[in-house]
């Protein structure tokens, strides 16, 4: 490919280059959330700081998914694509949604913001603990989110750990309900669920709404747990903050946590890849304005705890710019 330069001049002495795009690069596919989503937000921000640094960048979203993202993005159809960085790991390991390893995605950049994983129960509910799921056989009805979600997925991993699966459950004489938020909210108001299961950053409106009428338990991840999935899938360790839902645990809560990510196809050109980081990077205070959820996202932090090997490309620029050494 024929490589272009664009430059510009800073304060009329420091005098910046970075690759422009060929003629044949300048239309690009973003995989992000559904339409309104976080996801979407966040990228539709970048996708302005894209097209205000490089005007010839057609820019499209497309509103995907976490899973279904990570496929997109390995078969051409979008060339960059939001997911979760465990997501990215399980993908390129061949591990669970993922049938077989995935080897046409690399990473361009770990968004540094947290996310949450919660297992939440009614005060009545017979479910006081994780692992006593699995040791008394609770007939626990489950409510979880929709098959394929952040939230649905991680669960099933964690629960995976502890001897529990949606087919043990149901013989146990339990049920599984995969949700949406407002079916969730209806459900746990009317008693129908002994435990449910939400990811998100900050704090979920179900909860919220949930704990002024009733009492509530957020159930710990059990330490061995946490370094198997750790180990397995990439998920780190974390907490739910005391101060959360108004103080009503009185003190952190065990748990996973996660951040986001954006991933390429491998195949893009280093140089698109190279500016796809640089625009990121250069345009992550205006993205944060938009989500601040993705306020974290540094200079110095951009390129840092990515489960997969990084584009070359984005690496380049990330060398450039003292992301690495």
């Amino acid at each position: 490919m024929k490589r272009h330069i664009a430059c510009m001049v800073l304060g009329g002495a420091l005098t910046v280059c970075a690759p422009a795009l060929a003629a044949e690069y300048t239309r690009l596919d973003i995989a992000a959330s559904p339409a309104g989503g976080a996801w979407y937000v966040g990228l539709g921000a970048y996708a302005k700081v894209l097209s205000d640094m490089y005007p010839e960048l057609e820019v499209s979203l497309f509103p995907g998914g976490a899973n279904a993202n990570v496929l997109r993005v390995a078969k051409g159809a979008s060339q960059i694509g939001a997911t979760m960085l465990p997501n990215m790991k399980a993908a390129v390991d061949g591990l669970d949604p993922y049938k077989t390893p995935i080897k046409d995605i690399a990473a361009l950049a770990n968004i540094q913001d947290i996310t949450r994983l919660h297992f939440v129960a009614p005060a009545d509910s017979p479910v006081t603990s994780l692992r006593e799921i699995a040791e008394k056989r609770i007939p626990v009805r489950l409510g979880t989110g929709v098959v394929g979600g952040n939230a649905e997925l991680f669960a099933r991993w964690v629960l995976a750990e502890y001897g529990i699966t949606r087919e043990n459950i149901r013989e146990w004489g339990g049920s599984v309900y995969h949700l949406k938020t407002s079916e969730a909210q209806a459900m746990l108001a009317e008693n129908q669920l002994d435990m449910h299961t939400w990811m998100g950053p900050g704090e979920s409106f179900i909860y919220s709404e949930l704990v002024k009428t009733k009492p509530v338990r957020i159930l710990d991840v059990d330490d061995d747990i946490l370094a198997r999935v750790a180990e397995k899938y990439g998920l780190a360790s974390g907490t739910i903050p005391a101060g959360f839902y108004g103080g009503v645990m009185g003190r952190d809560v065990k748990t996973v946590v996660s951040s986001a990510g954006l991933m390429v196809n491998r195949n893009i050109p280093d140089d698109m890849a190279y500016m796809l980081a640089r625009a990121l990077d250069r345009g992550a205070k205006d993205i944060a304005v938009a989500l601040p959820s993705w306020g974290g996202m540094t200079s110095g932090n951009i390129c840092k705890g990515l489960p997969i090997e990084l584009h070359p490309g984005a690496a380049r620029y990330y060398r450039e710019s003292g992301c690495l050494e």
